[in-house]
């Protein structure tokens, strides 16, 4: 509900009223008789209006002590943090656009050493804080194949200096770009991070940034 709507319609509701009974009232006092009947009394005529104008600032007068406890009530309410969002400055904004990209020093090799010394249980606590979340990365075209029966095109890469293989997942729509590629080709990708193992890392959606 909106709350500061709710106000100023109360608000403009109560002006109206207090504007028609003002002007009834002149016009009720310009009309009465100058003899002074009782008939035509300004007093008499004017009291049916009287009681719209009171009727009206009651019901105005409810409606704005609503909105404000009821807006008081929902300032109380704990705010939830917003998310911190990065946004890589070397990519265009259209491969940035509503997405949540991890931090540049968050690399495969990043990831993969987070497996070291830890339980499958600790390293899944702390890979909870990048799956799911937009990575660019660099590497060199390892093999390429389209898998009609999945509607996916594979392409594993290995980052330059590391020997960990990483599984790239595009669909369709990017098969005639990409098998063009040959083992060897540098490229540069984002895609989402899927799966981290102790052999590889998976990233869906990937979008080819360029060759």
């Amino acid at each position: 509900m909106n709350f500061q709507k709710v106000g100023a319609v109360a608000s403009l509701a109560s002006f109206v009223i207090g504007g028609v009974v003002v002007y009834l009232m002149w016009k009720a006092q310009s009309a009465a008789s100058p003899e002074g009947n009782a008939a035509s009394s300004p007093e008499v005529g004017v009291q049916p209006f009287l009681g719209v104008f009171l009727a009206g600032l009651v019901v105005s007068g409810i409606l704005n002590l609503s909105a404000a406890m009821i807006q008081a009530k929902a300032s109380r309410r704990p705010q939830p943090e917003p998310e911190e969002v990065f946004l890589p400055d070397t990519l265009p904004a259209r491969f940035t656009h509503g997405r949540t990209f991890v931090k540049d020093d968050v690399t495969p090799k990043f990831l993969h050493r987070l497996l070291e010394n830890h339980s499958d249980a600790e390293a899944e606590k702390l890979l909870e804080a990048y799956l799911g979340k937009w990575m660019m990365l660099s590497g060199l075209v390892n093999e390429v194949t389209v898998e009609e029966s999945r509607k996916e095109v594979y392409v594993a890469i290995f980052p330059p200096g590391e020997e960990i293989l990483v599984s790239l997942n595009f669909t369709l729509d990017w098969r005639n770009r990409l098998s063009r590629l040959l083992p060897g080709n540098n490229i540069t990708v984002v895609g989402v991070i899927t799966k981290v193992d102790r052999i590889s890392i998976t990233m869906n959606d990937c979008e080819l940034v360029h060759r």
